[in-house]
């Protein structure tokens, strides 16, 4: 699978074996990842994917703390619209668009036409 190896001691097993997202969101998601640890260094990383051309980040122990636990989703909110702002194929300053009639993807001038 594809995925940034810096968050891989945060990771289950699943998220190991499914995680899939493109080289160019790598250093977003290591810049996430390491709010998160600073936050919550317990935190186990379900799985990293793209859905509708943003990142997704899904953990499977949200803390029990209130105050915590919203300072954790936060942190994931704010890496996935982050990530909406960058191309996932090259980690330039992108715009999540359509790429011919049905692929959402965020994407920089240089790289809006590939698949």
């Amino acid at each position: 699978m594809n995925y940034p190896k810096e968050v891989e001691p945060h990771m289950t097993e699943y998220a190991r074996k499914s995680s899939c997202v493109k080289e160019g969101w790598f250093s977003h998601i290591v810049q996430t990842y390491n709010k998160l640890v600073k936050a919550y260094p317990d935190i186990e990383i379900d799985l990293l994917k793209e859905k509708f051309g943003v990142l997704r980040f899904y953990i499977g122990n949200y803390p029990a703390d209130e105050n915590l636990r919203n300072h954790v989703v936060n942190i994931i909110s704010e890496g996935e619209y982050g990530s909406s702002k960058i191309c996932d194929v090259c980690g330039e300053s992108g715009t999540t668009l359509v790429i011919g009639t049905h692929l959402l993807a965020t994407r920089c001038s240089k790289h809006s036409n590939e698949r």
